[in-house]
C-alpha cells in the first residue's frame, strides 16, 4: 500500500509528465536531424519534473500530519497541525535533502539515514538532487549563464535523455521517502503503518 501522495506521484503527475514527454516528440518531429528548438521546452520539463517532486513531498508531509494528529489529543488537534507545519521549508523553498530532512525531522521522523539506506542507489540519487535543483533554479528564473555553466561543466545535460534518468531518479526517491516515511511514523507513534 502507497500513501495517497506516492499514489498521485504515480498517475497525475506521471500523467502530466507524460504529455511533456508527447509534446517533446511532437515538436521534435519524426525526420531524421536534430530539432535544435527544443532546448526552451527541455528547460521547461525539468522545472515540471522538480514542481512535481516538491508537490509529491509537500503532501506526503500533509499527510504525515494528518497521521500524527489523529494520534493527537483532540483538543490540541488544531494547534498541533498548524505547529507542524509552520514555517515550513517546503512551501517556500526547493525540496533539497537538507529541507526534507528538516522538514521532517519536525514531525520526529529520521529522514536521512533511514531514506540513504533504503535502496541502493539511494545516496547516489539524492546526491542528483543538487545538479538537478541548480539546473531548475536556472531555468526558471532565466539564469542563461548558470545554465550554460551546470552543462559545460557536465553536472547535467539539457535533453529528453537526461530527462529521463532523472525522472526515475525521482521516482526510486519518492518510493524511498514513502516507505521510510509509514515506517518512521509506525515506530514513532507505536502504530501499525499508515500506508
Amino acid at each position: 500500500m502507497a500513501s495517497r501522495a506516492r499514489s498521485v506521484w504515480g498517475t497525475q503527475a506521471a500523467e502530466h509528465l507524460d504529455q511533456l514527454v508527447q509534446i517533446h516528440a511532437v515538436v521534435r518531429g519524426q525526420g531524421p536531424g536534430r530539432r535544435w528548438y527544443t532546448s526552451a521546452l527541455n528547460q521547461g520539463m525539468f522545472v515540471a519534473l522538480v514542481a512535481q517532486f516538491q508537490t509529491f513531498s509537500r503532501e506526503l508531509h500533509d499527510e504525515a500530519v494528518q497521521v500524527i494528529v489523529r494520534e493527537a489529543d483532540q483538543r490540541l488537534a488544531g494547534l498541533l497541525e498548524r505547529a507542524l507545519r509552520h514555517n515550513r521549508k517546503l512551501d517556500s523553498s526547493n525540496p533539497w535533502p537538507r529541507n526534507l530532512y528538516e522538514d521532517f525531522s519536525r514531525l520526529g521522523i529520521d529522514l536521512k539515514s533511514p531514506l540513504e539506506g533504503s535502496y541502493s542507489k539511494a545516496r547516489d540519487d539524492l546526491n542528483r538532487l543538487e545538479p538537478l535543483l541548480n539546473f531548475r533554479n536556472a531555468a526558471a528564473h532565466g539564469n542563461q549563464g548558470s545554465l550554460g555553466s551546470l552543462v559545460a561543466e557536465g553536472q547535467i545535460k539539457s535533453n529528453l535523455q537526461s530527462f529521463d534518468r532523472y525522472r526515475k531518479t525521482i521516482d526510486r526517491i519518492v518510493k524511498g521517502m514513502d516507505k521510510v516515511v509509514a515506517s518512521e511514523l509506525s515506530a514513532t507513534l507505536q502504530i501499525g503503518r499508515p500506508w
